[in-house]
């Protein structure tokens, strides 16, 4: 019994004494003039021992949804300091990124995703503000866009009210059946 109590300990001590891993500082670049030649560079500085390798994950993101993220191998640059540099941004998405790193054979998410503020480092020459003005219920195209040219005023109430409608229909159709 003293056996085996002895060997589970050995087992778990090489884990309880392995130094925790974690970013030390992050840096990001933007680049470009507009979506289609925009350049996002993000250099980290890792401190920890054995770590086998860091990936950058990639999300873009519609609205509230978001797709799954691509992940992408980062570039040690020198012990502790890697780097990755993205260039496919598309104007209809919004992008956020988180930083995975792989040590002692797990994976630790090291943050949240991060949002990538490109509409406010790119020279798109799209200047006019984002589409919270108050007073204004979103109900006629304003002209008011934030996103390159793109409208902000959303149709998803009409959508739910035609749903709504269609509903009631359906239920009333199938009871005057019966």
């Amino acid at each position: 019994m003293i056996v085996v109590i002895a060997i589970l300990v050995l087992l778990g001590l090489p884990s309880a004494i392995a130094e925790e891993v974690s970013i030390t500082n992050m840096e990001e670049n933007i680049s470009g003039t507009n979506y289609e030649d925009a350049i996002f560079v993000l250099n980290i500085s890792v401190s920890g021992d054995n770590i086998e390798k860091i990936d950058f994950m990639i999300q873009k993101c519609e609205g509230e949804m978001c797709l799954r993220p691509d992940t992408l191998p980062m570039t040690q640059n020198s012990p502790g300091s890697y780097e990755i540099t993205y260039e496919d941004f598309d104007v209809q998405y919004h992008y956020q990124y988180k930083i995975m790193i792989t040590y002692n054979g797990t994976e630790t998410y090291q943050n949240d995703f991060e949002e990538i503020d490109l509409d406010g480092h790119l020279d798109t020459g799209n200047e006019t503000s984002d589409d919270d003005t108050p007073g204004d219920d979103d109900s006629e195209p304003d002209g008011n866009t934030s996103d390159n040219g793109k409208e902000k005023d959303s149709p998803g109430f009409h959508m739910i009210f035609i749903a709504s409608v269609l509903m009631v229909a359906v239920i009333i159709y199938y009871r005057n059946r019966n």
